[in-house]
């Protein structure tokens, strides 16, 4: 979904974002309810890339839970629920960002806890950041904060870490059943 005209292309090299700051990110537009999931992305940094992912309940702005890869400050960052200033969570990355290298970056969400994760697809060497947060979130966002060009993304998934005898429940949408799954008055 495009939040804004001209903020991203897709071609045969994958996504590309053009424009910078928080609020011009790219919506991914499927709601995802899995408990014990990620987002990953392979995406091409910059050594001076300031990248985000998020989780959001609507599509107007980036939401719950906001994680950055600051490749300039060589760092992993999150940030509290529903903020985009204040920092919760911060750890160096250990190794330096080369330019137009492909990287691995997930952000999971595995019961409470939010991980952050990068990693060299060609060394192998990775980082991870954790920091226990409520809630499950619906929506994903990516964007560049900051870049002096633009970032290309091949490959986008969404994974679950479920692995014994997964099963998957119908339920009516949040007009016809009410948003709280197992509610008397709703399910």
């Amino acid at each position: 979904k495009e939040d804004i005209p001209s903020n991203f292309t897709i071609d045969s090299n994958g996504l590309t974002i053009q424009r910078t700051g928080i609020g011009n990110g790219v919506l991914l537009q499927k709601q995802t309810n899995l408990n014990n999931r990620y987002l990953e992305i392979f995406v091409k940094l910059k050594s001076d890339t300031k990248l985000y992912l998020g989780n959001q309940f609507v599509e107007t702005n980036v939401g719950k839970a906001f994680a950055v890869v600051d490749c300039a400050g060589g760092k992993l960052d999150i940030y509290a629920l529903d903020s985009t200033t204040t920092i919760e969570a911060t750890k160096p990355i250990p190794f330096a960002i080369v330019n137009d290298r492909t990287y691995i970056v997930r952000l999971f969400k595995l019961e409470n806890l939010t991980r952050f994760e990068i990693v060299d697809t060609v060394t192998g060497a990775s980082e991870t950041l954790e920091k226990h947060q409520l809630g499950q979130f619906d929506k994903y966002k990516i964007g560049v904060i900051s870049s002096s060009g633009n970032v290309v993304i091949p490959k986008i998934s969404i994974k679950s870490l479920e692995s014994e005898k997964p099963f998957v429940i119908f339920y009516g949408d949040s007009i016809t059943e009410g948003n709280a799954v197992g509610s008397l008055a709703k399910t």
